[in-house]
């Protein structure tokens, strides 16, 4: 992902009747939108190989996941696109945000990783239905797991392949190995 781009102060109603027909996806913090950027490839291999694993342990359940395009509102003034989103609410065909994710996980670029893991990580344990929040590198084995527990939260590290990740909220267990089974890092 690219450095984002800002663009002009609007109202949270504003911008997503924007969003609605733009080509490019932005999200939205406070009144101000930011443009986002594209991908690496093993950035897109990552999501691709979270989202499909997730994809086929939820689908005789009433959860749904979601990568890279769907909106998701923090609060009625922060509206993200993270990598991949669990919900397990109801959603209408033309719903274009989840109000109420269950897990959420961001693969960190090195353009987004301070935001990935500061903003965002305050934002979203903010969300009452959110139960997980995994921060996922692309450049090492490394997998940073928050989650709710006890009224407060919990953070777990996986960085060995052989390592059991364990994703509660939705009742599901891989290895790391497994997570990043399409991924390469430079010696």
């Amino acid at each position: 992902m690219g450095i984002p781009k800002k663009l002009s102060y609007i109202t949270a109603a504003e911008y997503l009747e924007g969003e609605r027909g733009s080509e490019i996806k932005h999200e939205y913090v406070d009144g101000e939108v930011y443009a986002m950027a594209g991908a690496t490839v093993r950035h897109y291999r990552l999501v691709k190989q979270i989202g499909n694993t997730l994809d086929r342990h939820l689908q005789e359940s009433d959860c749904e996941v979601f990568t890279v395009d769907m909106k998701t509102k923090a609060n009625e003034y922060i509206y993200y696109y993270p990598d991949v989103v669990v919900t397990c609410e109801e959603l209408s065909e033309e719903q274009d945000y989840i109000d109420q994710p269950r897990f959420i996980i961001e693969v960190l670029s090195p353009s987004t990783a301070a935001k990935d893991k500061r903003e965002k990580l305050i934002a979203y344990k903010s969300i009452e239905s959110l139960q997980e929040y995994a921060i996922v590198w692309q450049d090492e084995m490394r997998i940073e797991l928050h989650r709710r527990q006890n009224g407060g939260w919990l953070t777990v590290f996986y960085t060995q392949p052989e390592d059991e990740v364990e994703f509660a909220s939705i009742d599901f267990q891989t290895t790391a190995a497994e997570i990043y089974r399409h991924t390469t890092f430079e010696q």
